[in-house]
């Protein structure tokens, strides 16, 4: 089973390493890096790392066919939007990933953001635990929403 794992980020490449190295514990295997205006040298830190596809500002026309033959998406707003907000900008980049997951037969696409770690037992992360829940469902199963716990010191 392939697991991606898409990060739309700017400016974080020390957490996005740290969680890439939790995600790929879990059972991630493939990752896509969406560099959002980032100047840290994120870019250096993830190419050489293996199943990491790092995509930088692509701009919108480059973006735009990964929204076309949506239905719900409206495509006027994310073009009058597309520059000024991330969060349009993330819809665009989830939809590209998506599209290449399905190109590479990867079976399942989470979104994190880099802060974010899946626990799937509240006592301990295990590896493969994200991998082994997943193979447990069956084809109908077409999402999986976890349950967003927040913790604050």
């Amino acid at each position: 089973m392939r697991i991606g794992c898409i990060f739309t980020v700017r400016n974080e490449a020390d957490p996005i390493v740290a969680s890439m190295r939790y995600q790929r514990f879990l059972g991630a295997t493939d990752f896509f890096v969406f560099l959002d205006q980032s100047t840290d040298g994120a870019r250096a830190r993830l190419e050489d790392l293996p199943d990491v596809h790092v995509f930088e500002d692509p701009g919108y026309e480059e973006l735009l066919p990964y929204g076309l033959g949506n239905p719900d998406l409206d495509l006027d707003l994310v073009r009058d939007r597309f520059a000024a907000h991330n969060g349009v900008r993330e819809i665009l980049h989830t939809n590209m990933a998506l599209a290449v997951c399905r190109a590479e037969g990867i079976d399942w696409l989470i979104n994190p953001d880099p802060d974010e770690l899946i626990c799937i037992d509240r006592d301990r992360a295990e590896e493969g635990a994200l991998s082994g829940l997943l193979s447990t469902l069956d084809g109908s199963a077409g999402a999986v929403i976890f349950r967003n716990l927040e913790v604050e010191p």
